[in-house]
């Protein structure tokens, strides 16, 4: 599985949500729209946990439409 990445930029906040499918796992980090990290989250890629995965597949946000388009083309290819 390759690890594309998934950038959410709403349009009335500064902070931008990344995610991505690395060894099966989603993972995420918050940036900036520059390109820059925020102190308080850190650089570094996290591990979504359970909690965090079963919301965006409750409530079918974008980021449970992309992960499983991803999990679907992986398992046919």
């Amino acid at each position: 599985m390759d690890t594309t990445e998934l950038r959410i930029e709403p349009r009335d906040t500064t902070i931008v949500n990344e995610y991505r499918l690395n060894e099966g796992k989603l993972e995420m980090r918050v940036r900036d729209r520059t390109g820059g990290f925020y102190p308080s989250h850190g650089t570094a890629w996290r591990v979504l946990n359970q909690d965090e995965l079963n919301s965006h597949i409750a409530l079918n946000t974008i980021v449970a439409q992309w992960m499983s388009s991803k999990i679907w083309r992986a398992a046919h290819n």
